[in-house]
């Protein structure tokens, strides 16, 4: 198959491509970008499609979400093992045809991202590339400790470590780890995150962390743990630090600064939570530009049930990135950021043919990635 769009944004954060196709294969594998003209000279067979006025870009990687959290208002007595596959399975499909192609799962039902995963391939969904950590883990009265099962409480080196190997055994390959809540606390001792990192590590998995204050981030960086989620309050010195380490940071800064001004909005009681989110938006105003140019690694996560990740790139253009650099943080530094990023999140010779086909100039719009005319996921047209 040849695909023939007006523009091609690469997304390594750089490449723009005019008056070039791409060409792809029977096992959905990019081979070719040239002209539309010797491509169908080299493969005389193959059908041409056109996206005249459009441009292509890589699918959107949403590597911070929770699959199995009940969107719609399903009645109690119906919100069952069988009522929830269905949802889930609906939720994500709906995600895949919004150009989300790689999602990474952060806290849901036991066996939820496994089961999904056999449902795609058997053939029953069309389903993005998911990945998942199992239920989040907790301090005993930790982090969102009332959302079990979703989220365990564990204490000390050997209930992690168990329950590590339990998640192991059931066939995830990454750790999540709840840190901090709406205090200056960090709620895991460093010999306890230490413990799981190296666990996890020993398995040939990865582990990422919730931690939204500088006590937080400061265990992630000395327990060598792979990524930070949300990262409120890190300090320039934890920011290289994390250059050095090569540690990931999804800062979810919409849910953080759209839930700041809706509680402004309403008003709302200046609680703990009220003075987080506050701080969280002011600190991404401060900081984030500045921390991304240094050179962490940034990914992109929505941490909401409808995975908004385009209101993420719209929040990171609006700091300062060019749509450019946006685009790359929502696709192929997401892949890189969960091990996929030599499979993924780049239309180029040798990926995965995951992308979207978007009408108008997402160069100088990205908002214009709402509304994709057509996606494709592993060769195939979703």
């Amino acid at each position: 198959m040849i695909i023939s769009p007006q523009k091609i944004i690469t997304g390594d954060g750089k490449s723009v491509l005019v008056d070039t196709a791409i060409h792809i294969d029977d096992t959905g594998t990019i081979t070719d970008l040239a002209s539309a003209r010797i491509l169908k000279e080299k493969y005389p067979d193959d059908l041409e499609i056109c996206y005249p006025n459009s441009t292509v870009l890589p699918g959107v990687a949403d590597i911070h979400i929770h699959i199995g959290f009940w969107e719609d208002p399903v009645p109690e007595k119906l919100r069952n093992p069988m009522s929830l596959a269905m949802h889930c399975a609906s939720r994500m499909n709906r995600a895949l045809k919004r150009g989300i192609t790689l999602v990474r799962d952060m806290a849901s039902p036991e066996l939820a991202v496994q089961s999904l995963n056999t449902a795609a391939e058997f053939g029953w969904f069309d389903l993005p590339r998911m990945i998942g950590c199992g239920a989040g883990l907790c301090i005993t009265g930790g982090h969102c400790y009332f959302y079990s099962p979703d989220v365990l409480e564990v204490d000390g080196k050997e209930e992690l470590v168990k329950e590590i190997r339990r998640h192991f055994r059931d066939g995830y390959r990454w750790t999540k780890l709840m840190t901090t809540d709406r205090t200056q606390l960090a709620e895991f001792t460093l010999e306890e995150m230490t413990a799981a990192a190296q666990e996890t590590h020993r398995l040939g998995g990865k582990i990422t962390v919730h931690a939204g204050n500088r006590a937080g981030i400061q265990t992630c960086i000395d327990a060598n743990v792979d990524g930070v989620e949300h990262g409120v309050g890190m300090t320039e010195q934890q920011a290289q630090a994390m250059i050095e380490k090569g540690m990931y940071w999804t800062p979810t800064i919409h849910i953080l600064r759209q839930t700041y001004l809706d509680y402004k909005a309403q008003n709302h009681v200046r609680d703990d939570s009220y003075t987080y989110f506050e701080t969280a938006t002011q600190f991404f105003e401060e900081k984030f530009l500045k921390y991304y140019k240094m050179g962490v690694p940034v990914a992109a996560g929505t941490d909401l049930d409808d995975f908004p990740v385009i209101d993420e790139l719209e929040e990171m253009v609006r700091l300062g990135l060019s749509p450019l650099e946006a685009i790359k943080v929502g696709c192929h530094n997401g892949a890189c950021a969960v091990g996929l990023g030599d499979i993924t999140g780049l239309v180029a010779a040798g990926y995965s043919a995951d992308f979207m086909v978007v009408d108008g100039d997402v160069e100088k719009d990205v908002s214009l990635m709402k509304r994709p005319k057509a996606v494709y996921f592993k060769g195939k047209q979703v």
